[in-house]
């Protein structure tokens, strides 16, 4: 039935006029840009700390699960199932890995819905929160690259994971600091430790296309599962260290408010721009390739979410301190 499904969307999209494609494309592509994670990026540093914090760790801890979720059950996509099935060239390129459970699902899911769940009381926030996710979920069905499961077990898993945050968020803030923030960083890092032990000793199965090319590759799913703990682990990592001695807010002036943001992407932009290329091809020669292409991708991920939630907003405290002193001066 799900195949039957994206063969009436193909008929669909292989009638209508070509924008209607692309712009569904457009919506896809949009929830897997470095653009998205701004959005809850810009909420933590400047509107609501802990809802920006909530839709940050439902992003990471979302996108780890599926990952590992798409480790274990290991579901071919749609057009390797099925010949009929033929994708949009627009978004096939973008659609690695296994299928199950939609990592773009996942994103807008985790991201979206939870600002959308923290903001409820504003409906028409919560009303297109929810329209994103909607949307993103049926663009990967029209596009041909999701089966309906895929999208529907991608927006379970990032909706428990964001009911685990919001539990875990809390468990730690009914105590001082201190008490079982240390706990929730043991655990993150076990989670981490556990998932990419999985990555390593997992054995995936092997499958080639008719021309010899690997349907799925296993070194890129080590790759998205190593990124994906990059993600988590800089996340809770940033967490820690901004509660234990940054504790900023987001009730200060506005001009706190600019200035965590500016200094907060700056690092970021140097970090990625500056400090990252040169250490990709450092970690490959030191190493052979394979090994320090994993140790990237893990400080791709691991470095900039650092920078996010801890590293940015410790050096804006810093420079507001350094104003306020030479003010008072």
């Amino acid at each position: 039935m799900d195949i039957s499904y994206l063969l009436w969307l193909q008929g669909i999209r292989e009638a209508a006029a070509p924008w209607v494609e692309q712009l569904f494309a457009l919506i896809s592509a949009a929830v897997v840009s470095p653009a998205l994670l701004l959005i809850p990026c810009l909420v933590y540093w400047c509107v609501d700390k802990a809802s920006g914090m909530f839709a940050l760790a439902s992003f990471t801890g979302a996108n780890l699960a599926t990952q590992t979720v798409k480790g274990i059950v290991c579901c071919l996509r749609p057009w390797v199932r099925s010949p009929l099935v033929h994708p949009s060239a627009l978004a096939v390129t973008g659609a690695t890995g296994y299928s199950f459970p939609s990592g773009h699902t996942t994103a807008a899911t985790s991201v979206f819905g939870s600002l959308g769940w923290r903001f409820r009381r504003h409906r028409w926030l919560f009303a297109a929160c929810v329209a994103v996710v909607v949307l993103v979920a049926f663009s990967r069905n029209f596009l041909g690259v999701h089966t309906p499961q895929d999208v529907i077990g991608a927006i379970v898993v990032s909706v428990l994971v964001m009911v685990v945050v919001s539990r875990m968020q809390a468990w730690v803030g009914a105590y001082p600091v201190g008490r079982r923030d240390s706990i929730a960083l043991g655990i993150a890092v076990a989670l981490g430790i556990a998932v990419l032990v999985f990555a390593f000793v997992r054995a995936f199965p092997v499958a080639y296309a008719a021309d010899g090319a690997w349907l799925v590759n296993p070194v890129e799913m080590r790759t998205d599962m190593v990124g994906g703990v990059g993600y988590f682990l800089g996340a809770a990592v940033g967490w820690f260290c901004e509660r234990r001695w940054v504790r900023f807010s987001t009730d200060g002036p506005t001009r706190d408010r600019v200035v965590r943001a500016a200094v907060s992407l700056v690092l970021v932009a140097v970090i990625m721009l500056a400090v990252l290329p040169p250490l990709k091809l450092a970690l490959g020669a030191a190493s052979g390739g394979t090994a320090g292409f994993y140790a990237y991708a893990f400080l791709k991920a691991f470095a900039p979410m650092l920078c996010v939630v801890w590293a940015g907003p410790a050096l804006a405290s810093s420079i507001n301190h350094q104003l306020a002193d030479h003010r008072a001066a």
